[in-house]
């Protein structure tokens, strides 16, 4: 896979980490798992990309979190 393929794999795994939900017999990580195999990606290779999409989902968050925290509200 070359750079710009793998960087839109990673791109569209991020998005469906954002947009999917778990199922009750599914949770996002193994929902991600099954696409990032789907792909072609080794299983090691696979759960590699997933740790890494779920941790930039996370400080994306926490980014999100920040901002909204630091948003002056006009009140008057």
């Amino acid at each position: 896979m070359d750079q710009a393929s793998y960087e839109s794999y990673l791109n569209a795994l991020f998005v469906d980490s954002v947009t999917m939900q778990g199922t009750p017999s599914k949770s996002i990580e193994e929902i991600l798992l099954t696409k990032a195999i789907s792909f072609g990606r080794k299983i090691d290779e696979a759960k590699e990309d997933v740790k890494r999409i779920l941790n930039v989902r996370a400080a994306v968050g926490v980014l999100l979190k920040s901002a909204a925290s630091n948003m002056i509200v006009d009140d008057t």
